[in-house]
């Protein structure tokens, strides 16, 4: 439907206007050979500011330099910093707007993070020490009170025994991260 397909623009990268074909079979059609400019996308997330995060498999974002990660303001793409340095494969907000990257991923922008890390809308940091070696997270999502949940094929999450899912708790979300058990 509309939303499917209003969704896909924004990940291209493409905005509404230009010249083409009318109608929605034009606009999918120049949509799907923007796509190969923007890359493979693995996961999206809001931001509470209304902005949408990309993540995947890129390194250019609407014709702009984005490590594998940017940010759609309704028109144009930004980098989150200078990215990571391989595939994210899941997003997650949380309450106070930073932003969880989890993935096959080891530096996220210039520092060491195994394989999730957090961009506070300036910098990224670790979290905690992240998972054990080879440790990917697939997937991460928000709980409703702020805590995050992660998913994927790690055996320890910050130095803790927590095969395959871990729970991040926090007593501040924006200054205390540690995975709990």
């Amino acid at each position: 439907g509309g939303i499917r397909f209003a969704v896909m623009l924004l990940l291209i990268g493409a905005s509404a206007g230009g010249s083409g074909g009318g109608g929605s079979r034009g606009c999918h059609t120049r949509a799907l050979d923007r796509a190969r400019e923007f890359g493979l996308v693995r996961a999206l997330t809001m931001l509470p500011n209304g902005n949408l995060v990309a993540a995947g498999r890129f390194t250019i974002a609407g014709g702009v330099s984005a490590n594998r990660v940017a940010r759609w303001d309704g028109t144009s793409w930004s980098p989150l910093g200078s990215g990571v340095n391989d595939t994210i494969f899941a997003l997650a907000t949380l309450p106070n707007g930073d932003v969880v990257a989890g993935g096959y991923f080891t530096i996220a922008g210039g520092v060491s993070a195994n394989y999730i890390a957090r961009w506070n809308g300036a910098s990224w940091s670790a979290v905690a020490s992240g998972m054990n070696t080879n440790g990917y997270v697939h997937a991460l999502a928000t709980l409703p009170g702020g805590d995050l949940v992660a998913g994927g094929s790690f055996i320890t999450a910050g130095g803790n025994v927590s095969a395959y899912f871990a729970r991040l708790t926090t007593t501040c979300p924006a200054t205390a991260p540690s995975f709990g058990s």
